[in-house]
């Protein structure tokens, strides 16, 4: 068993140990990618509302522009009726 034991330790007494400067340096690398992780997806969401606003407005747009065209031929159609029911009283004196 002592043999075993001593064994082991020598194992352990040749393996190389981490530097604490690599931990460090692991931590920081850690951090830096944390950061830009979470920019990258901040952009991504960001794009995304930017997306889907830009798609509102097209649609709000081009809802206005039916709704100007609808009131045209509206007002249109109410003069022709306008002037056909002149044209009746006209006809009738």
């Amino acid at each position: 068993m002592d043999a075993d034991l001593r064994e082991l330790a020598e194992i352990l007494a040749k393996a190389p140990r981490e530097n604490n400067l690599t931990v460090k340096w692991a931590v920081v690398i850690g951090i830096f990618v944390a950061i830009c992780s979470f920019l990258f997806v901040g952009y991504g969401s960001n794009a995304n509302r930017l997306t889907k606003l830009e798609t509102q407005y097209d649609f709000m747009v081009k809802a206005v522009a039916d709704l100007k065209a609808s009131q045209a031929r509206v007002e249109i159609l109410v003069g022709e009726i306008r002037y056909d029911q002149l044209r009746r009283d006209m006809k009738g004196k």
